[in-house]
């Protein structure tokens, strides 16, 4: 009797396999019926069920997605940092590249003319400053670079875009992404959003560090900074199906190669 019934379960795993693979190639088209006059073609339904369900998983699971946020003036926890603080995500140039430092949040004293208009996402950033002064060290009409860089390692690239809004006061002389221009230069750039995009699998994106650099001028070195809230999503290339689904898919592959034999 238990020789019977470890026989019976070694078809029903068997079926289970073959309905795995049945599974990923066709999936079933329609509901899952029972025959009472057939309980042997019920439990292969059941089965080719369960297998289906256990494929989709697998597939959802290899497509998780994966995102890295892009802002300014926000901590690694992506909350908002309060006037002067620190940005360490955000370095900055007033000197032409030569030498570039971590920015600052702007005080409350270097934003005016419709600047406050920005979600509450994401915070201006600058150089320098003061709570009772608006100027900054940006001169007037020369290059400011402003820099951060993000990991897309185990990202698949293929799948992989950018996306989000920024603004910068007072000009923007150019938006990079690995030295690759993604957005031209735009005047007068403070009081509205921008959307910046790059679509995916742009060749402009590396599997390993990017750096993503704004440059920037001002006309009269006050009430400058950058705003930007974006991220970057994709497909985790490195996504590895918990162990136990592991276990069932071997078990799976090993039964239908004994089907396989068996038939043969």
């Amino acid at each position: 009797m238990i020789l019977l019934a470890l026989l019976l379960w070694a078809r029903y795993l068997l079926e289970l396999a073959a309905s795995f693979t049945a599974c990923t190639a066709s999936p079933p088209a329609g509901p899952l019926f029972v025959n009472p006059e057939e309980p042997f073609v019920n439990i292969k339904h059941i089965l080719r069920g369960a297998a289906c369900l256990l494929a989709g998983l697998v597939t959802v699971a290899s497509a998780q997605a994966a995102a890295v946020r892009i802002a300014t003036g926000v901590d690694s926890s992506n909350v908002v940092l309060p006037q002067g603080a620190t940005d360490s995500h955000w370095t900055i140039s007033v000197d032409g590249g030569s030498t570039f430092t971590a920015a600052q949040v702007n005080y409350a004293s270097q934003i005016c003319c419709s600047m406050d208009t920005v979600a509450s996402t994401a915070a201006w950033i600058t150089d320098s400053g003061s709570a009772d002064s608006a100027a900054t060290g940006w001169g007037i009409g020369k290059p400011v670079y402003l820099r951060t860089t993000f990991d897309l390692t185990g990202f698949d690239l293929a799948t992989t875009a950018l996306s989000g809004t920024w603004r910068v006061a007072d000009n923007l002389l150019g938006i990079y992404l690995n030295g690759v221009l993604i957005q031209d230069a735009l005047n007068s750039t403070w009081f509205t959003d921008y959307a910046l995009s790059v679509t995916a699998g742009a060749p402009a994106f590396n599997q390993g560090l990017n750096t993503l650099e704004v440059r920037a001028s001002s006309i009269n070195s006050l009430w400058d900074g950058l705003w930007m809230d974006a991220s970057v999503r994709g497909r985790d290339g490195n996504t590895v199906p918990e162990p136990g689904t592991v276990a069932l898919i071997a078990l799976a592959a090993l039964a239908a190669g004994a089907t396989k034999r068996r038939r043969t």
